[in-house]
């Protein structure tokens, strides 16, 4: 925990705690240094596994909402494609529902 000296609206200073998340790993993102408070939350620095920057909140990151940069989006995405294409042509194959089929 550390505290850091924030200026409400009405122009008052006041001392807020928040959580030391440095060093710290959540998903893919490493946390690397402090990047600030906006409205009462902490923001941290991250790096990502695939390398990319990213300022996250602490709350985000302690919640699991992020976990990564968008990386794993993508790398799922490619994954599912390649699922579907054939090896040799390089094609997609869509598959259409039949009438009455539940899957």
């Amino acid at each position: 925990m550390f505290q850091i000296a924030i200026r409400n609206p009405s122009g008052q200073v006041g001392w807020h705690a928040f959580i030391n998340e440095k060093g710290n790993r959540y998903g893919r993102w490493f946390v690397t240094d402090f990047a600030g408070v906006a409205k009462e939350r902490a923001f941290w620095w991250c790096l990502c596994n695939c390398g990319n920057i990213g300022k996250v909140a602490g709350t985000a990151l302690r919640a699991g909402v992020s976990k990564s940069c968008g990386c794993t989006t993508a790398e799922l995405a490619r994954e599912r494609l390649t699922k579907y294409r054939h090896e040799q042509t390089g094609r997609m194959t869509i598959h259409k529902k039949k009438e009455g089929d539940t899957q």
